[in-house]
């Protein structure tokens, strides 16, 4: 994992592009400030988001699915998200639950 401590606007974290999947942004409470996230599996995925403090189960409902982001595209945003027991961020196969994509994804975040 690269980590990029700024004092302005908190701890920048990201995978960068070689683990299969998914990124496990906070390991408890707090806000994660933005999110951006890469699809380069060669195939459509679902972003998924849970909050949770480790990998979740194979078939765990996401508590906020993003969508279906096509292969070669970029998504991202700014708006905040607070998480209660941490903060997991994966490319699914399936929208409603999490069947994990082995797949390369680029994630990055922002976390306070």
């Amino acid at each position: 994992m690269n980590a990029k401590i700024s004092h302005t606007f908190g701890q920048r974290i990201g995978n960068g592009g070689s683990v299969a999947g998914s990124l496990q942004v906070r390991t408890g409470p707090g806000v994660v400030r933005s999110l951006r996230f890469y699809n380069g599996t060669g195939g459509d995925v679902y972003l998924q988001i849970f909050d949770t403090a480790t990998t979740p189960a194979v078939a765990s409902v996401p508590d906020v699915l993003i969508g279906l982001i096509p292969n070669d595209t970029a998504y991202e945003t700014d708006t905040p998200l607070s998480v209660t027991d941490g903060c997991f961020v994966a490319a699914s196969d399936t929208p409603f639950t999490y069947t994990a994509n082995a797949g390369n994804v680029a994630i990055s975040a922002e976390i306070q």
